[in-house]
């Protein structure tokens, strides 16, 4: 049986490469989108829907993973992973705007170094996100390891 992979954000330049990269190992794939560009990839499955809107048409649905690439808030990831249940058995969440830490120096790009990981941000990021780091169906095993950073003004 295939695994069963929910995208969110799948038609978007990051998306649609995960989508393709999904089909192509075998799973089957269904697409969260508010509909705003077209799906039409053959054998895949989209339901448009805004995140931060009525996300019933998802609750109960089994998918064994999920690609996040438009989560910008906690509440954004924990009302996904709420409307999804507990059989979830990896969540990936992509995310590079927050990479750098601090947004206060202008010119950033790939060059500048990113702030390493201290052992007050594994505890800080639980707070921030109100225990999903800490709830083992919705989390990778190696989520300990996941820096938390968050942008200054």
């Amino acid at each position: 049986m295939a695994a069963r992979s929910l995208v969110v954000g799948g038609t978007g330049f990051l998306g649609d490469a995960i989508v393709e990269a999904a089909v192509a190992a075998g799973h089957e794939v269904v697409v969260l989108s508010r509909g705003l560009k077209a799906g039409g990839r053959p054998g895949v499955g989209y339901i448009a829907a805004d995140r931060l809107g009525p996300l019933d048409m998802i609750r109960g649905e089994r998918f064994e993973f999920v690609f996040d690439t438009c989560a910008y808030t906690p509440n954004a990831v924990n009302r996904l992973l709420d409307s999804i249940g507990g059989a979830l058995e990896r969540y990936v969440l992509i995310s590079s705007a927050s990479v750098y830490g601090d947004w206060s120096k202008p010119g950033l790009d790939e060059n500048v170094p990113v702030p390493a990981a201290s052992g007050a941000d594994l505890p800080a990021s639980r707070r921030r996100s109100n225990g999903l780091a800490t709830a083992p169906s919705r989390c990778a095993p190696d989520c300990s390891s996941a820096p938390a950073t968050t942008p200054t003004a």
